[in-house]
């Protein structure tokens, strides 16, 4: 059976592959390829079903990372955020560094860690607004910089991929609870949670092109 998500964005969809709780979208006429989403079920929840729905977003195509684009990279791993709620009642969007990323310290010496991607983000009205729509429960923005090798640790992975850049993707994740056989009714939420992706695939490549054309570190 074809995904709820599928069907709402068929116009976009080149392809698609899984099932109807793990799927890969791969997208045609879109500022970012492929969409890729996992369903968890909730212990002790009443039918909802958590979905973990992500953007993913390539920076540079070469196979091989110039030194230059390297050390920008770096610079970029120490902005990965995550969205916060501001305020009591009608609270307010914002965007601020990972918590990991001050962890990073410990075993990345030359990692500092840098706000001013969550600045450009919290500063981008339409983007927030786009998120007080969707109301996700987590939003995180991580820089892929390549992938683990069989039997390596995540410290080990991690060092190497900083050190050394394989790939230089943006992951923007949205964590987002509904009830089980309830998507129909959230047509328009998927759709505003498409375009959420399509506005920051361009705030994210905007900023990081920026800084790699100005080597702004």
């Amino acid at each position: 059976m074809e995904p709820f998500l599928v069907h709402y964005l068929k116009n976009n969809v080149k392809s698609w592959n899984g099932n109807e709780r793990r799927f890969i979208i791969e997208l045609k006429d879109a500022s970012f390829p492929i969409i890729e989403c996992v369903a968890e079920d909730i212990l002790f929840g009443f039918g909802e079903m958590k979905w973990n729905i992500s953007a993913i977003v390539p920076l540079i195509s070469d196979r091989k990372i110039s030194e230059k684009n390297s050390a920008v990279l770096r610079k970029l791993k120490g902005m990965e955020c995550q969205l916060k709620w501001q305020g009591f009642g009608k609270r307010k969007p914002k965007f601020a560094l990972l918590p990991i990323v001050y962890k990073y310290e410990s075993f990345l010496p030359n990692l500092k860690p840098d706000s001013r991607l969550a600045e450009c983000l919290t500063n981008d009205q339409s983007l927030l607004n786009l998120v007080k729509t969707i109301r996700p429960d987590d939003l995180f923005f991580t820089l892929q910089l390549g992938s683990p090798s069989t039997n390596e640790s995540f410290l080990e992975f991690i060092q190497r991929c900083y050190n050394r850049p394989e790939e230089a993707t943006w992951v923007v994740t949205l964590v987002r609870s509904f009830p089980r056989d309830e998507f129909i009714k959230h047509k328009k939420l998927f759709l505003t949670i498409y375009e959420f992706f399509d506005r920051s695939s361009s705030v994210l490549r905007n900023f990081s092109e920026s800084m790699m054309k100005t080597q702004n570190c």
